[in-house]
């Protein structure tokens, strides 16, 4: 016999004993025991409560601006420059002097979009730094006094260039510290423009990020001259502020990038902690996406994100959901987060996380089992939603669930 034969002989034996040996049980209260000993036992564990949540997450590292409107969110572009820092002290200004600011655009949603889009560009009164431009930052921007409400750009731009009024641009050379930079507030409706944020760094195109062009007279000392000049400031701070107006199921959760909210989910472990003598040796968490919800919102078509879990601190977050399923910021307590994504199966619609190393140490200690928070991998960058079904989804066949394999043993 070959030694192939063998091998393949060998290996279709152990797939007989150890495949024939698995068992499927509920987790909970309800759950199956006593399970062949020294086997894999597979369980699959019900998910009990669920929520929706959005953490004290920064805007301001994105390489991504956005403005505009889809699908319940509303973003407007924050930027501050510092010409005071920035420009030499032998420049001038003078009646021909002139500040832009300039943005190059990187997408824009829907891929076809057309037609004049309106812009109000306001100054900004409030301080802020990008570090921490967070959820509610901001948020009363239309307070903010309007500068111009009269701005026009076309969704096929590649390039938008602004100007800004003189008597505000001679305050920032002045160095006034009550004003802090300019808000782009869209007045158009269905359509998401994403400009290259200063984060963005391309040796091939170093004139993408956004900049204040400035004109004006620099000395020259060799001739005793004035001579024309013109600087690009590259923007001190610089971000995007979002408002989330999408209707709330209290069947689903939704998870979003650039926005960075967030889910929670909570197993019961009861069964499986119950006893001692039981090890996991692998944990999957399967959500199934609504593709069809009205509040899902691809921002690249055909692009999926990927989503990685961490764990929670504690349940307490269970209390604090509203109505709708959602928790404040300060409810919840997360854990550490683990460094790799899951996957989307074939149909786009089953998403599986590796929950193997977390529900390990719920069984080793039971007390630690506050949940699994599941986020974007790509937090900061363009706006997208994915919204999932949660528990009390109609359907049993959609909702969260946990499976877990484990072995038993005598001692």
């Amino acid at each position: 016999m070959s030694l192939f034969l063998r091998i393949s002989l060998l290996g279709s034996l152990f797939l007989l004993i150890f495949g024939c040996a698995q068992r499927k049980s509920d987790v909970g209260a309800n759950s199956i025991t006593g399970q062949p000993v020294d086997s894999f036992v597979v369980a699959v564990a019900q998910c009990t409560q669920s929520a929706s949540w959005i953490p004290d997450f920064t805007t301001g590292g994105s390489q991504s601006l956005h403005i505009g409107s889809a699908k319940g969110f509303l973003a407007s572009a924050v930027i501050r420059f510092e010409p005071d820092l920035e420009l030499p002290d032998s420049f001038r200004v003078d009646s021909l002097s002139t500040m832009q600011v300039r943005f190059h655009r990187n997408r824009v949603w829907p891929s076809d979009a057309n037609g004049d889009l309106r812009i109000t560009m306001r100054e900004i009164t409030e301080p802020w730094v990008e570090a921490d431009l967070i959820p509610d930052t901001l948020l009363d921007y239309d307070t903010f006094p309007v500068l111009d409400s009269g701005l026009v750009v076309r969704a096929v731009d590649t390039v938008s260039v602004f100007d800004v009024p003189r008597q505000l641009w001679e305050r920032w050379l002045a160095s006034d510290t009550t004003t802090y930079g300019l808000l782009f507030e869209a007045r158009f409706e269905d359509i998401m423009l994403e400009w290259y944020s200063a984060e963005y760094i391309n040796a091939v195109y170093p004139e993408y990020p956004p900049a204040l062009l400035v004109t004006g007279q620099t000395w020259r000392p060799s001739d005793s001259t004035w001579v024309d000049s013109s600087f690009s400031i590259q923007a001190a701070h610089d971000g995007f502020i979002v408002k989330d107006t999408a209707p709330r199921d209290p069947k689903r959760v939704y998870i979003s990038q650039g926005y960075a909210g967030r889910a929670a989910f909570f197993f019961p472990m009861d069964s499986i902690t119950s006893v001692y003598t039981r090890t996991v040796v692998r944990a999957e968490l399967q959500i199934f996406a609504d593709t069809s919800n009205s509040a899902a919102f691809n921002f690249v078509e055909g692009q999926n994100i990927l989503f990685k879990n961490g764990s929670i601190v504690d349940t307490s977050w269970v209390a604090a959901r509203d109505s709708s399923g959602f928790v404040p910021a300060d409810r919840i307590t997360p854990g550490l987060e683990s460094t790799a994504s899951g996957q989307w199966d074939s149909t786009n619609t089953k998403f599986t996380l590796d929950l193997t190393s977390l529900a390990a140490s719920w069984v080793s200690s039971p007390h630690s089992n506050g949940g699994v928070q599941v986020f974007s991998s790509g937090s900061a960058t363009y706006l997208d939603r994915v919204v999932f079904y949660n528990q009390l989804a109609d359907s049993a066949d959609q909702r969260p669930r946990l499976i877990i394999w484990y072995t038993e043993s005598d001692y």
